[in-house]
C-alpha cells in the first residue's frame, strides 16, 4: 500500500493541514476548525440595538472563558492590539510580530492555521510483515528508558541497539576510531540507565498494553497530581444599558460535578496489522472535555426582559448549550 494515496475520511470541523513522507511511511496534520472562527465579531460584543425613553434592547456578548476556543488568530490580533498601545517593548513591532507568526504556524509539519484552535500529527508506518510491526509496537511500551536496550525490528535473535553498538557488525564501514567511540557510547550507556530508570520510576509513569477501538494499543498512565484549586471566573461589570451589562442576565451554565482522575492515560501506539500508528492525535479524546459539557451556544438565543424605572429593557442572550 502506498501511504502516500491514504485518505482521511474528517467531521466537517476538521481538516487536513499537510502530510510528509513516503511509501511507507507518513506523517499528517490535521486542525480543528475554532468556531469563533466563523461567526460574526461582534457577536463577542455588548451591542445596543436601539433605545429611547420608554424601551432599549440589547444584545449580549457570548462569554468565552479566556484563552479557551479561540483561534490562534485571536492570539496575534492581541498581540497587534498591545503593539499598537505603545506599551510593548520596544523590539516588539509589526515585522516582529509577523516573523514570529510565521515560525510559529508555517513550520513545515507544525503548521497551525490561524482559524483553528487544535492541531495534531498522526503518524503511520507500514512494515513489511506483521512480526517486525508488532515488534516496533511493542517497543513503544518499553517507555523512554527502554530506549537502547530495545529489540530492533527486523533483527534476528531480539538484538538491541545496545548489542549492535557493541558488535562489529559496522566495523566495514567506519574507521577504527569512530568504532571505538562507539563502543565507549555504548559502554557509557549500560552505565547510566539503571540511574535513569530510577528517576523514571519515581514519577508513577507506566506503560500497558491493550484493546483500543477493537486494535492492540499501547497506553502509559501515570498519577494525576492534585487539581489545582477551580479558578475564579473575571465578572464584567454591570452598569445598565450604558456599560458592561451581560453578567447580570445571561443564564449561569449549569455546574457539572468533574470526577477527580486519578490516573492520566494516553494512547502511544496502534498496531493495525502491519502497520504502526502513533502521534499526538492518539491522546486528544483522553484530553478534551466530553461532548455534553455545558456552553453557550453561537447561534441560538434567549430573550430575558426586565423593567426599571418604567425603562422596558430586553436582552438578547445566547442559549446555553452543549455544541
Amino acid at each position: 500500500m502506498n501511504l502516500n494515496n491514504l485518505k482521511f475520511d474528517l467531521p466537517g470541523n476538521w481538516r487536513e493541514v499537510s502530510r510528509s513522507g513516503n511509501d511507507n511511511q507518513i506523517n499528517i496534520r490535521i486542525c480543528h476548525l475554532s468556531p469563533l472562527s466563523r461567526v460574526n465579531p461582534k457577536s463577542l460584543q455588548d451591542q445596543l440595538i436601539s433605545s429611547d425613553q420608554r424601551s432599549a434592547v440589547a444584545k449580549i456578548a457570548v462569554p468565552t472563558p479566556s484563552g479557551v476556543g479561540g483561534s490562534f488568530a485571536g492570539y496575534f490580533k492581541g498581540m497587534q492590539a498591545f503593539i499598537a498601545s505603545g506599551l510593548a517593548p520596544a523590539y516588539m513591532d509589526s515585522a516582529w510580530l509577523e516573523d514570529l507568526r510565521q515560525k510559529l504556524t508555517q513550520a513545515p509539519g507544525a503548521e497551525i492555521p490561524d482559524e483553528s484552535d487544535i492541531v495534531a500529527n498522526v503518524a503511520i508506518v507500514q512494515y513489511s510483515d506483521q512480526p517486525i510491526a508488532r515488534q516496533s509496537f511493542k517497543n513503544y511500551g518499553a517507555g523512554p528508558m527502554g530506549g537502547f536496550n530495545m529489540p530492533i525490528p527486523g533483527m534476528p535473535q531480539g538484538t538491541t541497539y545496545i548489542d549492535l553498538l557493541e558488535s562489529d557488525a559496522f566495523k566495514p564501514h567506519v574507521s577504527s576510531e569512530q568504532l571505538a567511540k562507539m563502543k565507549t557510547m555504548a559502554a557509557k550507556i549500560k552505565e547510566a540507565t539503571p540511574k535513569l530508570k530510577g528517576e523514571m520510576a519515581k514519577t508513577g509513569l507506566k506503560y500497558r498494553e491493550t484493546k483500543y477501538l477493537s486494535y492492540d494499543a499501547i497506553f502509559s498512565e501515570m498519577p494525576n497530581p492534585a487539581p489545582a484549586p477551580p479558578s475564579t471566573p473575571i465578572k464584567r461589570k454591570t452598569g445598565g444599558m450604558g456599560g458592561g451589562y451581560g453578567n447580570n442576565v445571561v443564564t449561569p451554565l449549569p455546574k457539572t460535578a468533574q470526577p477527580y482522575v486519578k490516573t492520566i492515560t494516553a494512547c502511544q501506539a496502534i498496531l493495525v496489522k502491519n502497520f504502526v500508528v502513533t502521534g499526538s492525535l492518539l491522546s486528544l479524546p483522553f484530553m478534551l472535555p466530553s461532548g455534553d459539557t455545558p456552553c453557550y451556544s453561537l447561534t441560538k438565543t434567549k430573550n430575558k426582559f426586565e423593567t426599571v424605572e418604567g425603562i422596558k429593557s430586553t436582552y438578547i442572550t445566547p442559549a446555553v448549550s452543549n455544541l
